[in-house]
């Protein structure tokens, strides 16, 4: 992913996305050093975390997480979903990401998707017509990253190969 200093960054987290493509690279993701990442690529305009409440869980299961990413940079969008089912609540986060994402285009030169939401295919085409790069940020292990995100966006990067650069563990190891 070659970028100028001077590209502005959106970056939209699918947490669930997220999620089921970290368990399947078993990676422990660092979110500060996913931030620096972007942070040293370019000017990294936001950064946006999606996340899905259910009211009958009660206190939101990833609070502490959804807490440290606020007060570390990151805008937490959390999706209040009656629907117990991840995949029709993978898709509301889709549309907030769409959302977002088109409503700040026109102060970004680069969206980054962390996603494997074959809907958001449209959304990378729109961009792209607005003339804005668009990479996303996901894996081919297990398949989960459908082709059409990966053919639709301008550069694709596995979560497998940025385990390196973002794993928590990398951390534990170079401080011993």
């Amino acid at each position: 992913m070659s970028v100028t200093r001077e590209e502005r960054i959106g970056l939209f987290i699918d947490s669930i996305s997220l999620r089921q493509a970290a368990d399947v690279v078993q990676l422990r993701l660092d979110f500060k050093r996913l931030l620096a990442l972007f942070r040293q690529r370019g000017r990294l305009m936001r950064a946006h975390y999606y996340a899905v409440a259910l009211p009958a869980a009660g206190a939101h299961p990833q609070k502490p997480l959804l807490d440290w990413l606020t007060f570390n940079g990151f805008s937490v969008v959390t999706h209040n979903c009656a629907n117990v089912d991840e995949a029709t609540n993978a898709l509301s986060l889709a549309v907030d990401i769409a959302v977002d994402a088109m409503q700040l285009a026109q102060h970004l030169d680069h969206v980054v998707l962390v996603s494997q939401c074959r809907e958001l295919q449209r959304l990378i085409e729109a961009l792209k017509m607005m003339g804005k790069r668009v990479s996303v940020i996901s894996t081919l292990r297990n398949h989960a990253a459908p082709d059409e995100l990966r053919r639709a966006a301008d550069a694709f990067l596995d979560l497998h190969d940025l385990r390196p650069i973002l794993s928590a563990e990398a951390e534990v190891s170079e401080n011993a």
